[in-house]
């Protein structure tokens, strides 16, 4: 029996069939088992093989046991004898003779020998969505080259393990973390340390030791080069990033003028976009909330000559920005800081607020604030432009409370929201109102398979950055799955302009003027 006393080993070498991660395909080697001369070569019976044998050895006919009518009714009455003079029968023939049917018998007998309450420990297995399952890949390849000294074992709900052990320097430092949900591993994929501190607030994952375990984990990253220093691993993100992005590494919607287009002359034509709709010139200093890599921020300076803020929670991303900017010789008029938009000293004004597509991360409980924060950023006579992904407005409700593809596979942790719960956040928490509004999910579709196509030409390249086949489909699948909903108008991409009443600078300008190509 397993019981919540026995030892984590206990568990691992007893739940070690009827938990594993995958579909279990079960042979039995009729030689030992049915006595069979074992002068010859093995007779292997699978009961369920994942696919049809090429070809055919040998067939002959076998049987099994079938219980007599009198086994039949016996069993069908063991319930009236069950505990009697302290007898308790117990095996897999009280159910149809398998494994399972052995465990529930065991079960039963606990409880009525020990008159306590036993329950099967991990009854469900963890199901991660695919993009998480890609991430646990990733997270895995990552802890084999990472720990080097002590040892780290994850130990998922239903049972599933990974141990990694450190082969450099022997230590007694060993830590057992348990993950409840995959959104471990998306997070600290994407945000690295801040995103193992918010997997463990949000209780994503705990320490089977209550007491020392949580210093012990920590221990055991800094004992390893601490995981922030694990950028040399975790740099791979801009690779594979630049694997499909075009040279200006710009994750965002393009705005295409033909079907022959290349990428990058449409992301240039996107950024001029939000660049006039802003409406910004050389005296502006401009606020970029969500900055990626800095591909806007070099192409907004070298069109208007402004100083320029971009803001990011990635470590990576601004090392990679800021090693482009110096190619680019605009250190002088660029800059970044890895802070939240929540974080933004409240001494600064900013004549210009520009995001693009950032609002997605920030959930549907912090509309309001990030508003507010913008307001409070923005100078007096300011504009503010936004674009973000939007579901249509009659499906929000039922997008945010429902299980679904997007929300749960391709923007875990974030939300979309609809255009009218923008502009009601807007309303409630700001002095801003709306100056414009352009769609242009169209144009998603093509950026999309664009995207697609780069990524599937690069196959070889992200394999060798240590990401599997599996991590390459789901991708594959991401792409496409997000290009029909945008091929459908399931999804939207807007533009807007906010600005405050009586603002002369939006009123004079002309935002239509942005899709005019340069």
């Amino acid at each position: 029996m397993i019981g919540e006393q026995a030892s984590y080993e206990e568990k691992r070498a007893l739940g070690a069939f009827s938990y594993a991660h995958r579909k279990v395909c079960l042979t039995y080697w009729l030689n030992v088992i049915q006595k069979i001369d074992n002068k010859g070569l093995p007779f292997l019976v699978t009961t369920n093989p994942p696919r049809t044998p090429e070809s055919t050895v040998l067939k002959w006919s076998t049987r099994r046991l079938i219980p007599s009518v009198g086994a039949s009714k016996a069993s069908l009455e063991l319930h009236t004898i069950q505990g009697k003079r302290n007898i308790v029968f117990c095996g897999a023939y009280q159910g149809y003779g398998l494994h399972e049917d052995g465990v529930k018998a065991g079960i039963v007998a606990a409880n009525v020998m020990l008159n306590k309450s036993y329950e099967i420990l991990n009854p469900k297995q963890m199901t991660p969505s695919l993009m998480q399952a890609g991430a646990r890949s990733f997270i895995v390849k990552f802890f084999q080259d990472y720990i080097t000294v002590g040892t780290l074992i994850l130990i998922e709900e239903g049972g599933t393990t990974f141990t990694f052990e450190g082969t450099k320097k022997r230590s007694s430092l060993k830590v057992y973390l348990k993950v409840h949900n995959p959104r471990f591993y998306w997070k600290i994929v994407t945000k690295a340390d801040l995103g193992l501190a918010n997997a463990y607030i949000n209780g994503d994952f705990s320490l089977v030791d209550k007491n020392e375990g949580l210093m012990d984990m920590l221990t055991l990253f800094v004992v390893n080069s601490d995981l922030q220093s694990s950028a040399s691993r975790f740099k791979k993100s801009n690779e594979l990033f630049s694997s499909f992005l075009d040279e200006t590494m710009t994750y965002s919607c393009a705005i295409f003028k033909s079907e022959d287009e290349d990428l990058k002359t449409a992301q240039l034509r996107k950024i001029s976009s939000l660049i006039e709709k802003a409406r910004v010139n050389k005296n502006h200093e401009v606020l970029d909330i969500g900055c990626g890599w800095g591909g806007f921020a070099i192409e907004l300076v070298k069109q208007t000559g402004c100083k320029y803020t971009g803001i990011t929670l990635s470590k990576e991303q601004i090392k990679y920005a800021k090693r482009k900017v110096n190619e680019a010789g605009l250190t002088e008029r660029i800059g970044f800081l890895l802070c939240d938009y929540r974080q933004l000293p409240d001494t600064t004004k900013y004549d210009r607020i520009i995001s693009c597509e950032a609002i997605e991360q920030c959930g549907h409980e912090y509309y309001k604030e990030f508003f507010r924060c913008c307001d409070s950023a923005l100078a007096e006579d300011g504009i503010f432009v936004l674009q973000f992904i939007s579901v249509q407005d009659r499906k929000y409700d039922e997008f945010r409370h429902s299980p679904s593809f997007i929300r749960d596979n391709i923007f875990p942790g974030g939300s979309l929201p609809s255009l009218n719960i923008l502009i009601s956040a807007m309303t409630m928490s700001s002095s801003l109102s709306v100056d414009h509004v352009e769609e242009i999910g169209t144009h998603y579709h093509r950026t999309l398979r664009c995207w697609r196509a780069n990524f599937l030409n690069n196959q070889s390249k992200i394999l060798a950055l240590g990401f599997n086949p599996e991590f390459i489909r789901t991708w594959e699948y991401y792409f496409d799955y997000c290009a029909v909903g945008f091929m459908t108008e399931t999804l939207l991409d807007y533009q807007v302009v906010f600005k405050r009443r009586g603002n002369m600078n939006a009123i004079l300008g002309d935002p239509n003027k942005a899709i005019v190509e340069k």
